[in-house]
């Protein structure tokens, strides 16, 4: 009787654990792809006919800058295994504009939660940027002319898409690179993601 006790009381003590240890949400996760225009007050008009994304000027922050940027969010979420996504705008002028992937805020009422969203395979037509595939690698191991606004997630054991390497962006640690468009030109950006598993 008192092994039975002892037995409940530990399953007892360890469910916590288990409850909070990772919320389902976590393994479900929504793209997010900003495109910034400000630096040129380069104007970006969303086509809003995508399947797969949400395409619209941002409707948060500052009122002038809003015509110059694009906050793109996945209408379908990814799980461990690569979906793949396309969004459509068109700048006003040519020149080179910001392209950021990203992930979810969290829910108010979660705010410690951090959705991680694996990229491979970023394609553009109308437009252009270096290392779409991050195959292309520095010496310290950073893709290629992409930059990181803070923190470098690590691949982990997880595979690539195509070839050996992707990256990993939540809505703080984001990975962004020059796109260089062409005023009056569609621009289509057709990618693929996943949600992170450590």
């Amino acid at each position: 009787m008192k092994k039975i006790a002892l037995t409940t009381l530990a399953l007892i003590a360890l469910a916590p654990v288990h409850v909070w240890a990772g919320d389902p949400s976590l393994d479900n996760v929504r793209p997010v792809i900003t495109v910034n225009g400000v630096k040129d007050q380069n104007k970006l008009t969303p086509d809003a006919s995508s399947t797969t994304m949400v395409v619209e000027n941002i409707k948060f922050g500052p009122e002038p800058q809003r015509p110059f940027i694009i906050r793109t969010r996945g209408k379908v979420t990814t799980a461990a295994i690569w979906k793949e996504y396309s969004l459509t705008f068109t700048p006003e002028k040519s020149g080179y504009l910001w392209l950021s992937l990203e992930g979810e805020y969290p829910p108010k009422d979660k705010p410690n939660l951090v959705f991680k969203v694996d990229y491979d395979v970023v394609q553009v037509t109308g437009g252009t940027i270096e290392n779409g595939d991050f195959e292309e690698r520095t010496a310290d191991g950073k893709p290629k002319f992409w930059v990181y606004s803070k923190d470098v997630i690590p691949n982990g054991s997880q595979k690539a898409l195509l070839g050996s390497n992707f990256v990993t962006a939540t809505a703080n640690s984001r990975v962004g690179i020059g796109l260089m468009a062409t005023g009056g030109q569609p621009v289509t950006i057709k990618f693929n993601a996943r949600a992170h598993s450590e």
